[in-house]
């Protein structure tokens, strides 16, 4: 039976500019393995001043967590700040709704 020490649902907020290193799979991983008991892994990620990169590596290493964890628990992702998102490499240039999918030629 699951002990009450062992919270149902882990919370993690990323802040995918910060997060970006590639060592961040490991670590959400890590952290799940610590509880046994989890149904659920909630991760809200601040895309603002990141690229879409940089949001998709946090994702991917969130799924990677609950792939690897035995209970496979439910994974909620909660992006917000989308609408401040940044070209690729430059994080002063805002992204307007639709930049990520124009293409220059």
């Amino acid at each position: 039976e699951p002990s009450s020490f062992f919270p149902k649902v882990v919370v993690e907020n990323l802040n995918a500019h910060e997060r970006k290193d590639d060592d961040l799979r490991f670590d959400l991983a890590w952290m799940l393995q610590r509880n046994p008991c989890v149904k659920k892994f909630s991760v809200s990620i601040d895309c603002e001043n990141v690229c879409l990169e940089e949001v998709e590596k946090a994702e991917a290493a969130a799924r990677y967590a609950v792939d690897f964890h035995a209970n496979r628990p439910t994974l909620e992702l909660v992006k917000y700040g989308e609408d401040k998102m940044v070209l690729s490499g430059q994080h002063q240039q805002v992204c307007t709704p639709g930049c990520l999918s124009d293409s220059n030629p």
